[in-house]
Parts: structure tokens; sequence; C-alpha cells
């Protein structure tokens, strides 16, 4: 095998290659592609599901990611399983101009190029990521476009030939968690949410949450925000100014204060986004740029509040929270969720608790019974919220309004308390639990 990939890339060091065509399409439960020949040479990426796989005279019986080269005239053959499964198929050809076909040295150096191979990928995800920003490139027709498609290309060939190269050593695929975490590794400075590691590895949240939490001992949001943290430390040493949130305490504040000096600023419990972006402007002297992010927001912002449709009669009561470790931790009339739930949707906020309006107080779950509200807004992650609905079947809760009528909206927290970007996102999905709670 390794003699096999080294004819491989020495070829593929030699020989320049055309791109033909970036395919990306879903096939449904039970559908079958049937004898398709390969026009030319193809990479296939095969994403989630269960298939039988034809290529050529070899019979693969695929779960997960599967990772397959044909060479022109193959025969290609999937019966899908009972999943979806998503494919990307990028075709290409060598340069017949660089290789000349009427020479016996010319069409031997063209073989590996045809040759049919396959493996599992030991992290998919980076080719998935890879394989995401060639098909997008493709779809645009500018030239600049397309020379990038041709770099991300080559990069997708060198890392499925050095996840090939790993397959000897590493026979196993990575543990879910493992190919997570290397996630999280390679973009932890980018908006990254439950949601989106969800839609990356084809798993629910809640399941994504828990493989991980066994594994490492956290959640993969936790896990973010470790590497998030590891990052800024290096950094410190660098600045001239820390930015810590404001519930941090005066002696971590201190310790701080000997490196450089160090300012706390609203962070985290749903704070106001608006006031925190513009604060961070100031003390980092981006203030156009804060400011131009706030017009885009609160132009966002004027369009939902002129299409709003949800009714709600004068008295109608909404609590915002979080339920962790078997306490209520109560959102606030202030940060960004509070404001659209008490000032654009017109809740109340209910009388027991407007002594707490500055939200973070703790609750007893007896006293979340006792004073009920008629809409619960919640905060949680997935894996809390199946909990917490777990615990709202005993017959102590069922009385209470919001868990009776099923009027309960759920944005995690993921979305709120980890900068502007998650929270334009966040304002979208509680958008779309409000139109689907009033249908």
């Amino acid at each position: 095998m390794k003699e096999q990939l080294a004819t491989v890339i020495q070829a593929w060091n030699s020989i320049p290659i055309k791109i033909m065509d970036i395919r990306k399409f879903a096939l449904q439960s039970g559908q079958t592609i049937q004898s398709y020949v390969l026009p030319c040479s193809v990479f296939l990426l095969t994403l989630q599901g269960e298939a039988v796989i034809y290529l050529g005279q070899d019979e693969l019986h695929t779960t997960g990611v599967q990772l397959l080269h044909g060479g022109k005239g193959t025969s290609l053959s999937i019966e899908n399983g009972s999943q979806i499964m998503d494919v990307y198929m990028f075709l290409y050809k060598p340069q017949i101009g660089w290789v000349s076909l009427g020479n016996d040295e010319g069409k031997r150096s063209q073989q590996p190029l045809l040759q049919n191979y396959y493996f599992a990928p030991s992290y998919p995800l980076t080719l998935v990521s890879i394989a995401e920003q060639i098909y997008h490139g493709w779809t645009e027709t500018d030239d600049l476009s397309r020379l990038q498609v041709k770099g991300l290309f080559y990069q997708w060939v060198y890392e499925q030939f050095r996840q090939w190269s790993q397959s000897n050593e590493m026979p196993v695929q990575p543990e879910l968690a493992e190919q997570i975490a290397r996630y999280i590794q390679e973009h932890y400075a980018e908006p990254i949410s439950m949601e989106t590691l969800a839609s990356m590895f084809h798993y629910s949240s809640r399941y994504l949450a828990r493989v991980f939490k066994r594994k490492y001992g956290c959640s993969p949001m936790d896990y973010v925000i470790q590497k998030r943290m590891n990052r800024a430390r290096i950094l410190l040493m660098e600045t001239d100014v820390q930015i810590v949130p404001d519930y941090t305490s005066s002696d971590v504040i201190g310790t701080y204060e000997r490196i450089a000096p160090t300012v706390a600023v609203a962070w985290g419990g749903d704070p106001d986004v608006i006031n925190t972006l513009r604060t961070m402007g100031d003390i980092m002297d981006r203030k156009d740029q804060a400011e131009q992010w706030i017009s885009t927001f609160e132009t966002k912002l004027d369009g939902i509040r002129s299409k709003l449709s949800m009714s709600i009669a004068p008295g109608t009561t909404a609590m915002s929270f979080v339920l962790y470790n078997g306490e209520v931790l109560l959102g606030g009339e202030g940060g960004t969720l509070g404001k659209l739930i008490y000032e654009d949707f017109g809740f109340d906020m209910p009388e027991e608790y407007k002594a707490f309006a500055d939200g973070g107080t703790v609750l007893s779950l007896e006293k979340l019974a006792a004073e009920p509200a008629d809409y619960f807004i919640t905060q949680m992650t997935d894996e809390e919220m199946g909990q917490m609905m777990d615990l709202f079947k005993e017959p102590v809760y069922q009385s209470i309004p919001a868990v009776k009528n099923k009027r309960i909206i759920n944005v995690s927290r993921d979305f709120w308390n980890y900068g502007p970007y998650t929270v334009d996102k966040g304002v979208d999905v509680l958008m779309e639990q409000v139109s689907h709670l009033q249908k």
C-alpha cells in the first residue's frame, strides 16, 4: 500500500490537472445510482448514512464518511440505505498538453491518476471543511474564485494523501469526541455553536455534548472557551490593556493588573450586546467598526419589530431563565434577550420577580412552580433542555401555564454569551422559534 501511495503522490507532483466540475448532492433514503461511467478521474466524499458502493470490481459497505477515487471509465454504483447521504464529487483530468497520450511513457505516468482506491479518513472534518469551501468557490464564476478553487483542491488532495498515509498506523478511526476537539482546535477563533457542530458532524447537539463530556470532562462550548482563554493568555503578554468579563473576581483582576491595565466589561448572562460592543470599541480604538456592526444589527431589529406578528394580551407574563444543577438562574430585562422579550414582544415580567430584574438571581425549583409564568423563554443547551422537559413531566410542574400550554421557547445561551456574531444568529433562531409557536 505504501508503494501505491508513493507512486500516486509522485504523479501528482509531476502532472498538472484540470478541474472539470465540482458537485454536491444528497442521496435520499433508498435512492440509487446505477452504473455511472466516470467521464474522467473523480474524487468522491460520502457523508453520513449507510450504503453499498460498487467502484469498478470493488464492493464497499460503508457507514459514515468514506473517501473514494476512481479513474476515467470506471463504473460507479451506489445503493443508499435508510438515511440521507451527502456526497461531494470532484471531477478532474490530467492536462493532455503536458503528457503526450501518444507516448508510452506519458501514458504510464498518468496511470496513478486513473487508479481506484478508497479508505475511511482519520479526520473527516478537515476534508469536509475544505470540500465545502471548494464547492462554494466553484459556484462563483470569476477567475479569482476559480484560482482559489484550484489552490483549495490541491490542499484537499494533500490532506487526503496525508490521512491515507496514516491509515496503516491508525486503522481505527479516532473517537467522535477527538474529532470534535480537533475541529475546535482548528476553528476556535471562528464563531462556534453546538448547532454548528451538530451540522458538521451530522449528530444531534445533545448527543455530541454527552459524548464529548464523557471523554474530556466538559462540554464542547466549555472546551472552546478554554482554547480561546489559552490563546488570550499568550496575547496578554503582548498587549497594552486586558479585557475581562465583569463577573471576574477582584482577586483575579488584581493578578491581571500586575501584567497590564485591566478593564472589566459586561459579558455573559445575556448582556446588552450593543453596549458591550460599544465599550469594546472605545477600549480598543475601534469605534467606527463597532458602530458599523451596531447600525446593521439595529436595522435588523427594526425589521423584526415591523414584521412581528406575535399578539400578546396585556398582562401576559414571561420568564427567561437557565435551569442548571437543580437551580433556576433568572434572566433580566436589560440584556439583548431581555429587551426582545419585555420591550419588543411586550411580555410582562411576573410581579414577584421584578425585584430581580437585573438578572442573575438564583431561584429554587419550588419557587418556579409556586410563581408560574405564561411563557418560558429559556437559554438551555440541548442536553439541559432534555433534562428539563423530563422534569416538567412531573405533576407539580404540569399546572404551570407555560408547561401546560407548551409555550416554551428555547435559544441556547451559546448564542447570547459569546459576542455579536453569535447574538446575531441567536436572534434568527429566536424568531424561528416564535414563528413555530404561532403556527
